[in-house]
């Protein structure tokens, strides 16, 4: 989905799915709207760039400048290896503890 400032639109991404995004001019400004505090021992990152995962990136952005913890970021494969994919059973455990504190 493209997002820019002519249509105004949004997306939803719910808490711990994967995603990605690309800006495709240098003044691009993306904001977030989190549940909480940011916690870096919680974020996991996939190399963007994996052909495993097949993300194709428009032609007119060219090769994407990465960021250093893309960079930085394993594979699919190793972060399968090293257990660092999310277990649906956490995952949902703590979807519930958010309905929990809302309530």
């Amino acid at each position: 989905m493209r997002l820019d400032d002519v249509d105004f639109r949004s997306i939803y991404i719910a808490e711990g799915l994967g995603h990605a995004f690309i800006a495709l001019t240098e003044g691009a400004t993306v904001s977030y709207l989190v549940s909480d505090v940011y916690n870096p021992v919680r974020e996991r990152g996939i190399d963007p760039l994996d052909l495993t995962i097949g993300l194709v990136f428009p032609i007119e952005a060219g090769l994407p400048l990465l960021s250093e913890k893309d960079v930085e970021a394993p594979s699919l494969e190793e972060a399968a290896a090293s257990n660092l994919l999310p277990e649906l059973h956490l995952v949902s455990e703590f979807y519930n503890s958010l309905s929990q504190r809302g309530a």
